[in-house]
């Protein structure tokens, strides 16, 4: 029993304890039903562990149908596709169990008087007679007759059944009855718990597409972000040593960060933030101090965890679309955390003719696919060039993992 809870799934170990349960019912009952007359019926002197033992008995071959129904004819027969021949199987089963059944030998109802026959009686003091009494004494061999009462007409003896009409067998007809609803009840469940396992497993293969299809597009990230990245380490190799060292350091925080963090399906708001925040000192350093970068992200611990470089494709189009070496250029950065949302906002100034996506087709239609699939019309995501300003504002709901 350990093993074939062990191996089974969590809807047949659901259908087994249904199971179960129906069966301990059924042969506690009529105990619990025979305790109940013993307390309650003055006239039953002693407990009958007779009649629950006997009806118990009587369920042993409705459970034995219930285990080749249940066992071998739903999973080898109806299930694999042979159902004219599983409905077929089923009518004999039912035909032989009302040829098999056989009624109860009740009694019929006794008379109200018993026959009192005429014995023979050759003394009087045998029939407790007083010799003083007048009575006429009949001598001899007994009657040919019974006497049924003052109200029943005499009549000569014949066997009990002969006078009573053939009663129908009830017997069969409830063992039917009770073969059909185990029968119907048990196909119903095991039916009821397939359904539910076809759509538990057509929902695997969905999430396992989208988690496919989610780290498909986090791959897509990581060679775009690496090559840019590279591209600004090899303008600073040129012309600032110095600089071109931290920004090696800056580069293998974030590479850690994509290596070993990114892979998760949630990851830490903070450590998150920790890498945009990474990012933004890395263009820092590329860019001159008159560019106004600001960023504000709030402090929070490692409860609340969002998907991994879900907002770092805003930010490098802000800096590639937003800084001009001629025009003012401003970049603004935000996360704020309340009513169970997290808002996202980046804005920056348009300088560069803005494209919906970038190099390598990493863009708007990428964060929106994995948005779609993370979030299915659960986000609010709106994008909007506001007096040559580029205004991104995103809100999600939040994980919160103890």
């Amino acid at each position: 029993m350990k093993n074939i809870f062990a191996n089974a799934d969590k809807y047949t170990r659901l259908e087994y304890i249904i199971y179960l349960i129906a069966i301990l019912i059924n042969v506690i009952s009529p105990f619990v039903v025979m305790l109940y007359e013993y307390v309650t019926n003055e006239y039953i002197q002693q407990y009958n562990w007779a009649i629950p033992l006997r009806t118990v008995c009587y369920t042993i071959p409705c459970l034995l149908i219930f285990l080749l129904n249940d066992q071998i004819l739903l999973p080898y027969l109806f299930m694999r596709g042979y159902r004219v021949l599983y409905f077929s199987v089923i009518p004999i089963i039912l035909i032989l169990v009302w040829y098999l059944s056989e009624p109860p030998r009740v009694m019929p109802p006794m008379p109200s008087t018993f026959p009192q026959p005429h014995n023979e009686i050759h003394n009087p003091m045998d029939a407790g007679l007083r010799p003083h009494d007048s009575t006429t004494i009949t001598l001899g061999k007994p009657q040919p007759h019974y006497q049924f009462g003052p109200n029943h007409n005499n009549e000569e003896f014949r066997p009990m059944h002969q006078h009573f009409p053939k009663m129908p067998n009830f017997f069969a007809i409830m063992n039917e009855l009770t073969i059909i609803g185990i029968i119907l009840g048990n196909f119903a469940l095991k039916l009821y718990m397939h359904t539910l396992r076809n759509a538990d497993r057509l929902e695997q293969v969905k999430m396992q597409q989208v988690t496919s299809e989610l780290k498909s597009l986090k791959y897509q990230i990581n060679p775009h972000f690496l090559m840019n990245t590279l591209n600004n380490l090899q303008a600073l190799i040129d012309i600032d040593t110095e600089r071109a060292t931290e920004v090696v350091q800056q580069l293998s925080k974030m590479m850690r960060y994509m290596l070993y963090e990114s892979d998760k399906t949630m990851v830490p708001v903070r450590k998150e933030i920790e890498f945009m925040q990474h990012f933004i000192d890395l263009m820092k350093i590329r860019y001159p101090d008159d560019v106004k970068i600001s960023a504000s992200f709030p402090s929070v611990d490692d409860t609340i965890r969002i998907p991994s470089l879900l907002f770092i494709s805003f930010v490098e189009n802000a800096f590639k679309y937003g800084i001009s070496y001629e025009k003012e250029s401003i970049i603004d950065i935000s996360i704020k955390i309340e009513s169970q949302q997290l808002h996202f906002y980046c804005m920056n100034t348009i300088n560069q003719q803005r494209k919906d996506g970038d190099i390598g087709g990493i863009g708007l239609q990428n964060v929106r696919k994995r948005l779609d699939l993370l979030y299915p019309q659960n986000y609010t995501l709106n994008i909007a060039d506001i007096d040559d300003r580029y205004v991104v504002s995103l809100s999600i709901p939040y994980n919160i993992v103890p």
